[in-house]
């Protein structure tokens, strides 16, 4: 993926593909949950908890493919990018530098490593810049937000760790 093209899909902020809201509210949510862990899979159970807790409708199962057959459709479109069953699960797989959180959390990575102070500033600053708006801002769901911590909370703070040393702000 080319470094000076934005990504394709972002979840700092509103979940978007190509900057648009794809489908209905929870086909966003069953997309955030993906996005997140690309190339992984979700299993349905993790994605009922997540979408009702303890408490999901007998539904639930045929809602959650009923949204994930939305999203397959919408994907088509996308190349190199699909949407598996696996088991009892899905997995988005993509390149991770085409979501804005991977590609903020792989920069920050970069920069650590970095010999140069100005080049590691540099890396850092174009992670931050992605970093525009909270994880997942407009996904009204706590379980999800919860879980999303989980998996890249502690990543996302050792984001703004070297900020300080190498006097890089967070913009936004």
């Amino acid at each position: 993926m080319d470094a000076g093209k934005p990504p394709r899909f972002t979840v700092f902020g509103s979940v978007t593909m190509n900057g648009e809201l794809p489908g209905r509210d929870r086909d966003r949510w069953l997309l955030a949950l993906l996005l997140v862990q690309v190339n992984r899979v979700v299993g349905i159970d993790t994605v009922i908890n997540a979408f009702w807790g303890e408490r999901p409708p007998r539904s639930a199962r045929n809602q959650v493919k009923n949204s994930a057959g939305r999203l397959r459709k919408v994907l088509a479109a996308e190349p190199d990018v699909a949407l598996l069953t696996v088991g009892s699960g899905y997995q988005l797989v993509a390149n991770p530098l085409c979501v804005d959180l991977h590609r903020a959390l792989y920069l920050g990575r970069r920069s650590r490593y970095e010999p140069s102070p100005a080049a590691a500033a540099d890396l850092l600053g174009q992670a931050l810049a992605l970093w525009r708006e909270p994880v997942l801002a407009d996904v009204r769901n706590e379980r999800i937000h919860d879980l999303v911590w989980l998996q890249v909370g502690e990543d996302l703070a050792d984001l703004l760790v070297p900020q300080e040393r190498l006097g890089v702000g967070r913009r936004g």
